[in-house]
């Protein structure tokens, strides 16, 4: 995918590739939803079948099943760092798609309890791609900002030319620039819930 974006971007002025790549992330986001709705399917007939779905009408009995998920999420997801540290792409692969399964529960639940689910994909989705930008003025900013924290950053250009990132400079994750913006879930949540 990064060598189809790098193409656009050879020839395309800074509007057209923004445009283009908001297209890509609606089209990704569409695709994304689609496949999760398909695998929660497995995974809800699943956890029927193993007496383990929720019950209508029971919220407080629900929030406990998640809580009780919540940390079968955590120990699937040791198994992918196990599997990392040991270099077993077996592993990293088994304690993946385990994660992904028991986690696909967690949204079962929540779906259950109400939640728009879909909807709060979309708004999270849009809330991580304020964390890239075309404004290097503030993404200098933001370096400042972090750097006045002790947390030493770096301002990188992604392969869509003109568009910045900031990464931490000890492990490389993706920092929250002064352009940021929280998501808001609230509205995805039944008010009786929030």
């Amino acid at each position: 995918m990064a060598e189809v974006i790098q193409n656009i971007s050879i020839n395309v002025e800074s509007e057209e590739i923004k445009k283009a790549f908001e297209d890509m992330m609606k089209k990704m986001r569409g695709e994304k939803s689609a496949a999760y709705q398909t695998y929660t399917l497995e995974v809800k007939r699943w956890n029927e079948v193993m007496q383990n779905a929720p019950v209508p009408g029971d919220d407080m009995g629900t929030l406990a099943k998640i809580r009780r998920q919540s940390a079968f999420v955590v120990e699937e997801a040791k198994e992918i760092q196990d599997g990392a540290d040991m270099c077993s792409l077996r592993e990293v692969l088994d304690g993946h798609l385990d994660t992904r399964f028991v986690n696909d529960q967690i949204g079962v639940y929540l779906e259950a309890l109400g939640v728009d689910l879909k909807g709060a994909w979309e708004e999270v989705c849009d809330s991580n791609n304020s964390k890239f930008s075309d404004d290097l003025d503030m993404m200098a900013d933001s370096l400042r900002k972090y750097s006045s924290e002790g947390v030493e950053c770096r301002i990188v250009e992604s392969p869509i030319k003109g568009t910045y990132v900031l990464k931490r400079v000890r492990d490389g994750k993706i920092m929250k620039p002064l352009c940021f913006r929280e998501p808001n879930l609230l509205p995805f949540i039944p008010e009786g819930l929030r």
